[in-house]
């Protein structure tokens, strides 16, 4: 029998979100006729393993303020299992931190490599990368602290004569609406940039969209994914956040979507293109604003939430993919995966010339 470990939990603002999507993971993985191992990271660094690894993390009460021993993260090289399944949120989970610590020591893992996930993970980057390529996007703006801190006023008056008002205000590294902010004025863009810088010391200013209507698609394969019907998100306040996400439930979902047949080809193809651009492979979701005629792709989240709520696994099964074969599916493209990487990898000369040039040294 297969086993999978199940990564999760980190020293991220997004611990929560992990604990809750890994308790679904392992439920769905054992459905779908996995032995799975628990392996939880608590806002510490302390890792738990074992059985009760998931009530451990539940109950973990510190404030995160203690290192642990890093040498206690050489305990998963020496665990038996056969594929890691990587769901910690934000940073060392989604920004290639854990993706190249499988890379160095050989394990097959859920997911995009290292390139999609340090890329996806970092909006600024991100952006960069769309924006040269065509995609549309609204008006943005990358700020350091350190300019901020000695350059505050000239940066906010670029900001109101470049954009305007309202403008959101987003932590570069960061997830599940952590640290972002709506500005309608001086004071409040004040007031966002702290918070954000708070979180990340880099920060994006984005104007916002009109009138933007939320879609999202998830994405699973490798080369040329499955992409599922479209879902909209219809929050409660003015955009989604953490409240709206995760703790009022107040949140409306349409699944599937009502869009258009020339807005839902040409989300397709950005999504596809997106795909492709970024490295991605394995799962994702991808994300859309849409305004009249015009789909700004926001975002491709690469570890996304596995909660009763999220959009990813939903929109699969309302595709006709359940959560069982979506665990099956997603466990084979990471062996596929790794098979490909480890044949990419190895290179002999058929040449002793580096045994030569050694001698006598």
């Amino acid at each position: 029998m297969t086993k999978v470990a199940v990564l999760f939990g980190g020293e991220s603002p997004e611990y929560e979100v992990s604990i809750v999507s890994a308790e679904n993971i392992l439920k769905q993985l054992e459905l779908a006729g996995f032995e799975t191992a628990p392996i939880g990271i608590d806002p510490s660094g302390k890792w738990h393993f074992g059985s009760d690894a998931l009530n451990q993390l539940k109950r973990f009460r510190g404030d995160g303020s203690v290192k642990m021993d890093s040498n206690q993260r050489l305990k998963l090289a020496e665990l038996q299992f056969d594929v890691l399944f990587p769901i910690i949120h934000g940073r060392t989970g989604e920004d290639g931190s854990i993706q190249g610590f499988c890379e160095l020591l050989g394990f097959p893992y859920v997911g995009g490599g290292v390139l999609n996930q340090a890329i996806c993970m970092d909006k600024i980057t991100t952006k960069r990368l769309l924006t040269q390529e065509g995609f549309p996007q609204p008006l943005w703006r990358d700020l350091l602290l350190k300019d901020v801190l000695e350059s505050k006023d000239r940066e906010i008056c670029h900001i109101e004569s470049s954009f305007g008002y309202p403008v959101f205000v987003k932590p570069s590294r960061a997830g599940s609406s952590i640290g972002i902010t709506k500005a309608k004025n001086r004071m409040e863009l004040l007031y966002g940039l702290q918070k954000a810088f708070d979180v990340d010391s880099r920060v994006i200013v984005e104007q916002a969209v009109p009138n933007p209507v939320e879609l999202e698609v998830s994405a699973l394969g490798k080369d040329e994914p499955f992409l599922s019907v479209f879902g909209e998100v219809i929050p409660q306040g003015e955009y989604y956040d953490f409240n709206d996400k995760y703790l009022d439930g107040a949140t409306r979902f349409i699944v599937p979507a009502h869009v258009s047949a020339s807005m839902e080809i040409d989300m397709k193809t950005q999504a596809r293109k997106a795909w492709k651009l970024l490295n991605c492979h394995g799962m994702a979701r991808i994300d859309f604003l849409c305004s009249g005629q015009t789909a700004y792709l926001s975002e491709i989240n690469t570890v996304p939430g596995f909660t009763d709520i999220s959009m990813y696994p939903n929109l699969l099964e309302k595709s006709g993919i359940s959560q069982v074969e979506l665990m099956r599916e997603l466990v084979k493209l990471a062996f596929e995966k790794h098979e490909t990487s480890q044949k990419n990898y190895r290179f002999n000369s058929q040449s002793s010339w580096y045994v030569r040039n050694t001698e006598g040294e």
